[in-house]
This record gives C-alpha cells, sequence and structure tokens, in this order.
C-alpha cells in the first residue's frame, strides 16, 4: 500500500478545491494510505472529503501563520510584522505571498514528520514550497489549477521549487502550452490531468432537492473575487430589467467582493432580481433547474463548473477576456465559428435549435473555456462522427455585455414561449441528456490509473 500526502491550502468553494474532493472520492482506499493536510481545515467541501483518508494536523507553526491574526497564539506579531512588510514590497498578492514564505514564515515552519511514496501539493506556490522544503517524499507531484501566465503566478519564486518537483499537473492542454512556454527547461515534466468530475455522482446530489423556480432561471457559479467579474453579469441583470424580460439570477460563491456586489444589486434596484446565495454545499440541484448558466470570468484554466452543467444539460454562456482565446480547428472536427455578432445574429435567426455545421464542434475539442470570448453551448444529439465525444455543443461567439444581453433574451424567447422552435429546443434537450449518459459515464477519468501515471 503506498503512503501518499496531499496538501491543500483549505476546502473553501472553488474550482481547484472541488476537483480535490472529486479526486479523493475516485481513489481505491485498498490501494493508497493517504493523508490530507490542510493549512486551515475549513471550508465548505470538508463534509465530502472520504472517511478513509486521514487528515492529519498541519504543523503547529503553519497553522498559527495561515489562521486569522486573532488565532495566531504566539506567533501573532511575527505574523503580523510579515504580512505588513510583504505589503510594502508588493502590491501583487500572489508575490506578496511569496515573499512572505521565503522571508519569514518557512523559518517558524517545522518539516512534517514521516515519510511518504509520493507528496502532491495540490496548489502551487506556497504549498508547493511546503512540498519542497518541509516534507520527506520519494516523488513530488504539484498542480497548477489555471493558466499561469493569466494569474500572474510568482515565477521568479515558483521556478526552484518546480525544479524540485518530479512532475508539474495542469488542467487543460492550453495550460500545459502556456507552461511550457513559461518554463522551457521543465517542459518534459509537464502533463495534462483534466479535472475529475463524476457524472453518476453529480445527477444524484442533483436530486437532493427542488429549488425555488421562476419563469426564467439564470445561474451564475464562482469565488467572489475580481478574476470572476461578476459585476458585469450584474449590470447586464440591470439591461435585461430594463427590456422587461421577467427573470431570476442566482449567484453561489463566497469572496471578498460580496459587500461591494450587494451594494450593486441594491443601487441598481435588482434585489428581485439578482440573489447572491453564499458557499453551497450542494449547488447542483440549482444548476439541474437553472435554464442556462452564465460564466463571466475575465479568465479560465478549465473550469470545473462547465463541465457540471454539460453533464446535467444545461445551456452555457460563457465569457472571458484572455490571450489563448481562440480555438483551434482540427482536420476531425468542423469548424468553430467567427468570435463575433454575426455569429450570435445567425443563431437567433434559426427557425429550429439546431446548429448549421460551421457552428457545431464536439466539446472534447473546445480546450478550455479561454479557448473563445464568449461561447454559447446548446446541447445537440451527436452526429455518427462525433459519437466518441462525450458531449457535443453548439457554440456562438460574441464579444460584449450586450451581445450577452441579446443571447439571454433568445434564450428566453425560445424557452419560455410556446413556438414550435421552444418546444423542439425542450425535447432536443430531454434526448440529449438521456443519451448522452453513457457518453459521459465512459468519459471520465479513472483515478487510480492517474495516479499511477503521475
Amino acid at each position: 500500500m503506498k503512503k501518499v500526502l496531499i496538501a491543500m491550502m483549505s476546502l473553501h468553494n472553488g474550482g481547484a478545491e472541488r476537483s480535490l474532493v472529486n479526486f479523493l472520492q475516485e481513489l481505491p482506499p485498498e490501494q493508497y494510505q493517504l493523508d490530507l493536510m490542510l493549512f486551515k481545515r475549513e471550508g465548505t467541501f470538508l463534509g465530502q472529503v472520504p472517511e478513509w483518508v486521514h487528515q492529519i494536523d498541519p504543523p503547529e507553526g503553519l497553522r498559527q501563520l495561515y489562521s486569522p491574526l486573532s488565532k495566531a497564539g504566539r506567533l501573532a506579531p511575527y505574523k503580523l510584522a510579515a504580512d505588513l512588510i510583504s505589503r510594502f514590497h508588493t502590491k501583487n498578492f500572489r508575490e506578496k505571498r511569496a515573499y512572505r514564505w521565503e522571508h519569514y514564515y518557512t523559518a517558524k515552519v517545522a518539516s512534517l514528520p514521516g515519510q511518504y511514496d509520493t507528496a502532491v501539493a495540490y496548489m502551487s506556490e506556497d504549498v508547493m514550497a511546503f512540498i519542497d522544503q518541509k516534507v520527506s517524499a520519494r516523488r513530488k507531484i504539484v498542480f497548477v489549477h489555471s493558466d499561469y501566465r493569466s494569474n500572474h503566478f510568482p515565477k521568479a519564486f515558483d521556478e526552484p521549487h518546480f525544479a524540485k518537483m518530479d512532475a508539474i499537473v495542469t488542467i487543460s492542454q492550453t495550460c500545459v502550452d502556456i507552461l511550457k512556454e513559461e518554463f522551457p527547461q521543465f517542459q518534459n515534466k509537464i502533463f495534462l490531468l483534466e479535472n475529475i468530475t463524476s457524472s453518476a455522482a453529480i445527477r444524484k446530489r442533483a436530486e437532493a432537492f427542488v429549488p425555488r423556480e421562476t419563469e426564467m432561471d439564470i445561474l451564475s457559479i464562482g469565488r467572489l473575487v475580481p478574476l470572476k467579474n461578476f459585476s458585469m453579469a450584474i449590470d447586464a441583470a440591470d439591461i435585461l430589467k430594463h427590456r422587461g424580460l421577467r427573470f431570476h439570477w442566482n449567484i453561489i460563491g463566497s469572496g471578498e467582493l460580496y459587500d461591494k456586489l450587494q451594494k450593486q444589486i441594491q443601487r441598481l434596484g435588482l434585489e428581485k432580481e439578482v440573489e447572491l446565495l453564499g458557499a453551497q454545499e450542494n449547488p447542483y440541484p440549482y444548476i439541474a433547474h437553472s435554464d442556462m448558466l452564465v460564466q463571466c470570468s475575465l479568465f479560465e484554466g478549465k473550469s470545473i463548473v462547465l463541465d457540471e452543467a454539460k453533464i446535467l444539460g444545461i445551456p452555457i454562456i460563457g465569457m472571458t477576456n484572455c490571450p489563448t482565446r481562440h480555438p483551434k480547428s482540427t482536420p476531425n472536427s468542423p469548424p468553430v465559428s467567427e468570435m463575433s455578432t454575426d455569429s450570435m445574429r445567425n443563431w437567433r435567426e434559426m427557425t429550429m435549435p439546431v446548429a448549421p455545421t460551421a457552428m457545431r464542434r464536439p466539446i472534447s475539442l473546445v480546450r478550455s473555456v479561454t479557448d473563445t470570448s464568449m461561447m454559447f453551448m446548446m446541447p445537440i444529439p451527436a452526429t455518427s462522427r462525433e459519437n466518441a465525444a462525450a458531449t457535443t455543443r453548439m457554440m456562438v461567439t460574441v464579444s460584449i455585455v450586450d451581445d450577452m444581453v441579446s443571447i439571454i433574451s433568445a434564450c428566453e424567447r425560445m424557452v419560455k414561449s410556446s413556438s414550435a422552435s421552444a418546444m423542439s429546443l425542450w425535447l432536443l434537450r430531454r434526448i440529449w441528456v438521456s443519451s448522452s449518459m453513457a457518453a459521459s459515464e465512459s468519459s471520465s477519468v479513472s483515478a487510480e490509473q492517474t495516479m499511477e501515471e503521475k
């Protein structure tokens, strides 16, 4: 039985945290003696950690330094001084954390006792630094869960720690390419491992309860941080309201911008239309009962929320603004529509909700949400050539808030009207959900095989 350590900051709501819980749930307990060490033992997903996983305490110094100042104990003055000096050193919060670890925190953190076969830093930066400097293991692996360049990771800090890792794992081909460009010296140990998502578990949890439904239910999920760009969603909701649409937009997530976003909702008079639900331990009933999921992130590595919405057959509007957003066609896939408002107009003018060939593409070939400036993805039955793909989507790409509003308006007309096209859309979505379940299941990655390979 292999002895494995996985280190993570916490299990608060977030894509990396959800990915870790899914990963743990798929591992075979009879093959691994697994220790999970959280810098902060807290978060929405704590209750989803399998019972067989042994949650160990971090070294006392580490626990104190990553606790609130009031709980930092004897290290409170030291922590306060380190935080203040690091803030003066740089305004970039990632560089601040790196500087704080390298010059202050590491000196107060003891090594973790014991020897492991494999030690995994499920995040980079200070979690990776801890695995590198404070853990004894034959093999060390680090996960990078987003676009390294767009997220402004501290390259000078990470490079010497990457050098000590046996494998650098990231979640999409786009992220792989960026890491290889940023660190060409490590390109032979950079690997792709997409987030593990159990479609059977998601569909089961989606039946836990039925949330309140309205005429048009829109949903967004993510941490309430600038990267997720929820202020734009609220602006779009304001436009929708003034156009006379009746809808309810739920936003699931917690974070530093909660108060600011709530004030924006109040200032625009959207208290009845937009609701901040906070972090939800089980968001899947909200996804399953929504008419569409809207993602407004400025950039993403590979969004787990999109994968979950696809499994539940929910139409998606996703927006990004990233240098890597341009989709790349392959000889085996239909061309992707141009990123223009014309694409959106073509979609609105269709009498039936089936995309023309030029706008159709297997989702397995859409490398990440960063591949497009904005996309609208609608479930459609797979063609014989596309049966190998887990799901197939129609994509319409546009680029600005007003166009996003136009697409939502078009969806509202199609989904809620009694027209033949709306009925076709409803039936098509149900047919796709039924016919794609087996394909979705077959696309799941074996965690056991993954651990062995990586």
